[in-house]
């Protein structure tokens, strides 16, 4: 079952971070792991899996970038093919200056994190810090 081994990679992700942890301790804060794999309605063949990372600096440290993109490449090449091909997304996409006023797809990602997220990196759950505010209704329409 697809979900199985996406569950296995999630552990082996969480262990290989663990093991380059003296590397990146000084620039990541928090991975964390949210979306339908944690809200139980991962769907084989159609859900990707949600990961987020969370940066001390604006500008993260070239080599720490290129160390965390091997270790996430190389987890998610065991991955089924359709799981790793669902929701690539730049960095550039979520930025202040291109996702349009009263947008609410942002909101409601962290509305959802909050709820439903598990932190497989050095414990920190950051999502404390996310907005505790609803958007407003006239914006889900």
């Amino acid at each position: 079952m697809v979900l199985n081994q996406v569950l296995e990679n999630i552990q082996l992700l969480k262990y290989e971070l663990q093991k380059i942890r003296s590397s990146i301790q000084n620039e990541i804060i928090s991975v964390m792991i949210d979306g339908s794999v944690i809200r139980g309605d991962f769907i084989n063949d159609t859900s990707d899996i949600d990961l987020t990372i969370t940066t001390l600096h604006k500008n993260m440290d070239f080599n720490v970038k290129k160390i965390i993109e091997e270790v996430v490449k190389n987890v998610q090449s065991k991955l089924p093919k359709r799981v790793k091909e669902c929701g690539k997304r730049g960095s550039y996409e979520w930025s202040f200056n291109n996702v349009p006023s009263r947008y609410p797809k942002l909101w409601l990602y962290a509305f959802d994190s909050i709820k439903h997220h598990v932190v497989i990196y050095d414990g920190q759950d950051l999502t404390g810090f996310y907005t505790k505010i609803a958007p407003p209704i006239d914006i889900c329409g």
